[in-house]
């Protein structure tokens, strides 16, 4: 028993170790504020889509509405064989638009988002790419905030920009949204002490001259993580200069899952891609969080069926260690209400952790009308 204790003990140390270099990270990165504006560089913003009728026209107004100057950016749109009315609804635009908008269907014989992320880029002529989704919304400023954190810190050759979701009623879109924050302050927090481990593809920038010198950029082999495997490819070839951008004006905001299905579906995608992943501290990271939830697990278990409410100290701990981190997270993102969440997640996380696991290892999953197989 000692034994177990004593274990217990170091991992979540371990944990509370991890959670501290992410918070030090966090707030090591300097809030950004663009000065005067750097265009001399064309940007291209490159969204690939499939089945989105309901939400792109709305990005598409919110890219149209951009300070940067009209002539320096461009909008490639590509088309992942959409079965609704996305791509008429992208033409329709494109032929009203100030803005240089290129409309492209994926060929035949191609499929899924790395794909059409992947053709766009080659279609695109910007010395900058842009990426975003296209559920996405994204201020009048997001363009200018990118250029000028270009210019002004160096050309790094990966930009991480801040992902929030937009504000949904219900506990689970709230629960979402906490966990979804709790991921942008890891990823941001291992960054800011030049420790890069994962980004989203909904906000990103990175040199095009840098993406076609690797070979297999996205690795096309695996259905999702186009984001995070770019992360790794620049990580091992261009150390250091990863930042991120912290800056309000470059935040993007993307939808929760509306269905329980969706967000199901969802997870298992995004946990799907972690057995091919080979960067060490990504791995060990990982690692922390499934050793520190299984212990949580165990604990809990003794406790409910010793009734000793002694179990509950290291589910205690770990939560204290979770608020830490997201205090400062919470309150950038404007969402101090969702503190009131994180005992609920706390509790809830060692079980989601391990089924998510499980069926995101072995599983399959359907995305965009497709059924997917890892």
């Amino acid at each position: 028993m000692s034994l177990l204790v004593a274990f217990s003990i170091c991992i979540l140390l371990i944990y509370a170790l991890l959670l501290l270099m992410y918070l030090t990270g966090w707030n090591h990165i300097k809030d950004y504020s663009p000065g005067n504006s750097d265009s001399s560089h064309f940007i291209s913003v490159v969204i690939a889509y499939r089945n989105e009728e309901e939400r792109i026209s709305f990005l598409l107004n919110d890219l149209a509405g951009q300070n940067y100057p009209v002539h320096q950016f461009e909008i490639v749109a590509v088309d992942d064989h959409s079965e609704d009315n996305s791509f008429d609804i992208v033409e329709k635009q494109r032929l009203n638009s100030k803005v240089r908008i290129i409309s492209l269907h994926l060929p035949d014989g191609l499929c899924g988002k790395k794909n059409a992320i992947s053709y766009g880029i080659e279609s695109s002529k910007g010395k900058l790419i842009l990426i975003t989704d296209a559920d996405c919304r994204v201020s009048r400023n997001w363009i200018t905030s990118f250029a000028s954190f270009y210019h002004c810190r160096g050309n790094p050759k990966l930009i991480i920009g801040l992902v929030d979701l937009r504000k949904a009623s219900g506990v689970l879109a709230r629960l979402q949204n906490l966990e979804f924050l709790s991921l942008m302050a890891s990823g941001a927090g291992a960054a800011g002490i030049r420790k890069p481990i994962y980004c989203s593809s909904a906000n990103l920038m990175f040199e095009k001259g840098t993406y076609t010198s690797m070979k297999d950029p996205l690795k096309m082999s695996v259905v999702s993580g186009d984001d995070t495997f770019l992360l790794h490819q620049i990580k091992r070839m261009h150390p250091g200069k990863i930042l991120v951008l912290k800056c309000q004006d470059a935040i993007v905001e993307t939808e929760p899952a509306t269905k329980l299905k969706e967000f199901v579906n969802q997870r298992i995608r995004w946990i799907s891609k972690g057995k091919y992943y080979k960067d060490f501290q990504i791995i060990a990271s990982a690692s922390i969080v499934m050793a520190s939830n299984l212990t949580i697990l165990g604990w809990m278990v003794a406790g409910l069926v010793s009734a000793n409410v002694f179990f509950l100290l290291p589910l205690i701990f770990k939560m204290i260690i979770d608020w830490l981190l997201m205090i400062p997270v919470l309150s950038y993102f404007h969402k101090e209400k969702l503190h009131f969440l994180i005992p609920v997640l706390t509790v809830l996380y060692p079980f989601y952790v391990i089924i998510f696991a499980l069926a995101g290892l072995s599983g399959s999953f359907t995305w965009k009308g497709r059924k997917i197989f890892t």
